[in-house]
């Protein structure tokens, strides 16, 4: 699905829960709960997958957001972000280098 695509869906109200996914409530609670326990305030893909890729995601929403890009993120959920030491970072190249075709 395209942003637009989950956007006007979550304006409609659409329930995104199936199986394993989590809510951003969810996945917020998590990474909060896993700050708590470590210290630090995101771990690597090693420690916990699905909680790095989603703190991934989110420092792309909020380098959009810092661009004037519309994000499916509420004001709400930027500063709770924010508020927990999530920051846009640095948008990182391909680190698989360029490919050899032979």
């Amino acid at each position: 699905l395209t942003e637009e695509k989950i956007q006007r869906l979550n304006e409609v109200g659409f329930l995104w829960k199936s199986g394993n996914f989590r809510t951003w409530e969810e996945r917020f609670e998590e990474l909060c709960m896993w700050q708590l326990q470590h210290g630090r305030t995101v771990p690597t893909r090693g420690e916990n997958e699905s909680i790095s890729l989603w703190v991934r995601r989110m420092r792309k929403y909020l380098r959009e957001v810092e661009k004037g890009n519309s994000v499916y993120l509420s004001e709400e959920q930027i500063e709770k972000l924010r508020g927990i030491g999530i920051a846009p970072g640095e948008e990182r190249p391909d680190r698989r280098g360029p490919r050899n075709k032979w």
